[in-house]
């Protein structure tokens, strides 16, 4: 979005005075960029736009690009206005939640996509909660008022945070609202952060010994088959060089059964979305080779001083050589040498080794805020009581037989 991250106490104050049926003229206001609201600056109007027309409009762009630029989610990349209009541009629908104070300045920005979700586990659910329900997922999980999001899409049943911020106030609505029903489907999950502050040498010594004797140990191996170079490729020249190399290692990658070819993602990695991201100016992409053959890939994305590491893989033939720890070594040097970002989200997996690069970690939760309907409420009762019943069935197995008696 973007409500500004200063007044995120406020906002849930707005939704607990919501509950109790107080108007938010009685509360704090909302804003772009943490800027307190005056009283003549109250909420006016939430509306949803197309994205088209959202972006001609002048006071929507600059509340946008205002809030987009401030903000230092590690997700801040999916809020910004340029991977929206990728989006859009790929043949996902974005709209825009407009929120205007009654002096008709935009208060608040928020762009989502809407599209249908489902729990796990619903086929075992009674018939009449296995049918999915309607989300608008916001972009970027920045924080918001989820039921001005809701009040602008009534064909939506619930508002969609895919990494908030467990720190955030947000995470407590759970308790705190009545006119939103908050409900964190699953746990927490750990984003692991690379600080790009001072130099690399610096941020080397900083590392485990363990790391960095990794790392020599990957650099000897992987120097046993030749030269071993790095390719960076941002350009709409370097997108059929890129797509080529980093297709081919996805087909020889272990994660091909499971995921599929690069082609078939047509958001993140098939030929028109890399040429579509490079035009755009997010891609911020590498391969790894070793005596002139790809090892292994990172397709990655930079805006706004964050780069976001969306996609990688490697030849499973060349597992023995750790390519991907020496990749990952040669990519973070690279960000600490130009256009440098400030800092770099290693991505939503949490690998031990991504753990020993890391610098900083942030705590992220998914979160949905239903309408509070009696449906939504079935619906997140029978999804806690097959966690609680699938929690219970793992814990029994792990006592194994000797402490079943």
């Amino acid at each position: 979005m973007l409500w500004g991250e200063g007044d995120l106490e406020g906002r849930v104050t707005t939704e607990r005075a919501e509950a109790n049926h107080e108007t938010p003229e009685s509360t704090t206001g909302l804003v772009d960029a943490g800027v307190r609201s005056s009283r003549r600056g109250k909420v006016g109007g939430v509306s949803a736009l197309p994205l088209a027309e959202a972006t001609r409009d002048a006071g929507v762009v600059a509340a946008w690009d205002r809030a987009a630029a401030a903000c230092d989610h590690p997700d801040a990349l999916q809020s910004s206005r340029a991977w929206a209009e990728h989006l859009n541009a790929r043949g996902l629908p974005v709209q825009v939640v407009v929120l205007r104070g009654r002096d008709g300045v935009v208060r608040g920005v928020v762009p989502v996509t809407c599209h249908p979700r489902g729990f796990e586990g619903a086929a075992a659910a009674p018939r009449g909660l296995r049918r999915g329900f309607r989300v608008a997922e916001v972009l970027g999980s920045v924080p918001l008022v989820p039921s001005y999001v809701l009040g602008a899409l009534p064909d939506c049943d619930a508002v969609s945070l895919e990494s908030l911020p467990v720190e955030s106030p947000y995470a407590r609505l759970e308790e705190a609202a009545t006119v939103v029903l908050a409900y964190r489907p699953s746990v927490a999950r750990a984003e692991r952060l690379v600080e790009i502050e001072g130099s690399f040498e610096t941020y080397q010594r900083g590392r485990s010994a363990k790391l960095r004797l990794n790392v020599e140990r990957a650099f000897r191996k992987l120097h046993g088959i030749g030269t071993v170079s790095l390719g960076c490729y941002r350009s709409p020249a370097d997108v059929d060089r890129l797509f080529t190399d980093a297709a081919e290692l996805r087909k020889r990658s272990r994660q091909h059964a499971e995921l599929g070819g690069l082609a078939e993602d047509p958001i993140l990695s098939c030929h028109e979305s890399l040429s579509e991201l490079s035009r755009r100016d997010l891609l911020r992409a590498y391969v790894l080779y070793a005596g002139g053959v790809p090892c292994a890939f990172v397709i990655g994305h930079q805006c706004q001083g964050a780069f976001f590491h969306a996609l990688s893989g490697f030849d499973a033939a060349f597992a023995r050589h750790s390519p991907g720890i020496a990749l990952l070594h040669l990519v973070v040097n690279d960000l600490f040498a130009s256009d440098r970002p400030r800092f770099a989200s290693l991505g939503r997996r949490d690998d031990d080794y991504k753990r020993r690069f890391a610098t900083a970690n942030r705590y992220v939760g998914t979160w949905l805020y239903f309408r509070p309907t009696l449906m939504n409420r079935m619906r997140v009762q029978n999804h806690r009581l097959l966690a609680q019943a699938k929690g219970l069935i793992a814990e029994f197995r792990a006592a194994g037989p000797s402490r079943v008696h």
